[in-house]
């Protein structure tokens, strides 16, 4: 696709909208601003409280690994793009895990869906600037109190994300603050509501496409080509090093 997109002549864009959720953006300009020193570890969280429609719902294609299913390519795909981008660095080596928490799913008539793709992962990871860092997702959650969490530590500093909606700053050891975002975009009345679920982050990536289709100059937030690549080397790393029990370099 990179050298098709080079031999058109054509941009290459990748649709990572949630890079322009006002929180991540946030997130971005303070790891800019040197306000947190040198990243040493970065701890990313999510859990989800599904628990009870793993077991009560078909998961579809999403639960099957030869459709393209899985959490990891769902989410953990966003999510190492998000750590790529913050920090500036590529991942170097990782070692993870692909849990089927909920292999199997029954009806009350008797039906079964096998499940052959993850519904959970966790990546031990380094990166290439030496920062170390700890990803994980659970679906399987009767309950939980964030939805997302992430935590940078730094040599000057500490942040702290939750949910895409708060960002909390502490400078050296004192408390934490919560920083200032940008207001929402509301969507439309008429807009469903999974749309609308996408709509804060999704309208802001359509307004840097548009800005760099008029400047012919791409906005620095937006996800191309090769941080697809990028991101896809670090998936097929989990995935050997999940199936091998070892950790495994990016190459």
């Amino acid at each position: 696709m990179i050298s098709a997109r080079d031999h058109a002549g054509k941009w290459g864009l990748i649709n990572h909208e949630f890079r322009f959720l006002p929180a991540r953006t946030k997130v971005k300009e303070i790891l800019e601003s040197g306000r947190l020193g040198k990243v040493l570890h970065v701890r990313y969280l999510c859990s989800f409280a599904n628990y009870t429609a793993l077991i009560s719902k078909p998961r579809g294609w999403l639960g099957q690994e030869e459709n393209g299913g899985g959490m990891l390519g769902a989410l953990g795909s966003h999510m190492i793009d998000s750590l790529q981008w913050w920090l500036d660095s590529t991942f170097k080596e990782v070692f993870g895990q692909l849990p089927i928490h909920i292999p199997i799913q029954s009806d009350h008539n008797g039906n079964k869906e096998i499940r052959t793709a993850d519904d959970a992962f966790q990546i031990i990871g380094t990166l290439e600037n030496g920062t170390t860092v700890m990803v994980e997702l659970i679906s399987a959650a009767l309950q939980t109190e964030n939805t997302w969490r992430l935590e940078l530590f730094g040599t000057e500093g500490t942040l702290v994300m939750l949910d895409d909606k708060k960002v909390l700053l502490s400078a050296g050891n004192t408390p934490f603050e919560e920083v200032e975002l940008v207001p929402d975009i509301e969507a439309p009345s008429s807009m469903t509501q999974i749309a609308a679920r996408y709509y804060n982050g999704f309208q802001r990536a359509l307004d840097a496409l548009h800005a760099t289709l008029v400047s012919g100059k791409k906005h620095p937030y937006l996800a191309d080509f090769e941080d697809g690549h990028s991101t896809q080397k670090v998936l097929d790393a989990v995935r050997n090093s999940a199936r091998e029990g070892r950790k495994v370099e990016v190459k």
